[in-house]
């Protein structure tokens, strides 16, 4: 199992931290996500979130989170592949203890999870950021609560610096 205790040590809210958290985010995503639904799938679908929670180490607010998430997938696309929301479900609860700076609960989970790298998890995280700096669609995901930039480094001219900004 690869160890993780560098997981986001000493990060602070500045563009140049920013960046190299979610870098270091998207390298830790060695995650077959069938897998991980197995473990997590207790998580979503249960009825005690708060227990289930306290057992696994994940915020509360995230995992209520993603049990939206899905039962709005499914409501809305009852054609799509499983896979998609589950991929969905996993990317969100990572980014919520992430924004949360859930360090220990981010470790908990990530320890739960294959050493299997697949680029489509980082791919789906990677977009699902974009999505919500932009629309703000989950309400504690403030991407730009970090001095108000945006959270990827290509998401602005390479010639500003933070100092000009």
């Amino acid at each position: 199992m690869v160890q993780h205790t560098d997981v986001l040590d000493g990060i602070s809210h500045n563009q140049a931290t920013l960046d190299n958290r979610l870098n270091r985010i998207q390298t830790l995503l060695t995650v077959h996500v069938t897998e991980v639904h197995k473990k997590l799938g207790d998580l979503i679908h249960v009825r005690s979130l708060t227990h289930q929670c306290a057992l696994k180490g994940i915020p509360l607010s995230a995992a209520k989170q993603a049990q939206s998430a899905t039962y709005n997938n499914n409501n809305n696309n009852n054609n799509n592949n499983n896979n998609n929301n589950n991929n969905i479900v996993v990317v969100i609860i990572i980014i919520i203890i992430i924004i949360e700076d859930q360090v220990d609960a981010l470790k908990n989970l990530m320890s739960t999870m294959t050493d299997t790298m697949i680029q489509h998890v980082a791919e789906q995280m990677k977009k699902a950021m974009e999505a919500v700096s932009s629309t703000r669609t989950l309400p504690s995901l403030r991407l730009r609560a970090y001095h108000g930039l945006r959270p990827f480094p290509h998401a602005r001219p390479s010639h500003v610096t933070l100092s000009q900004r």
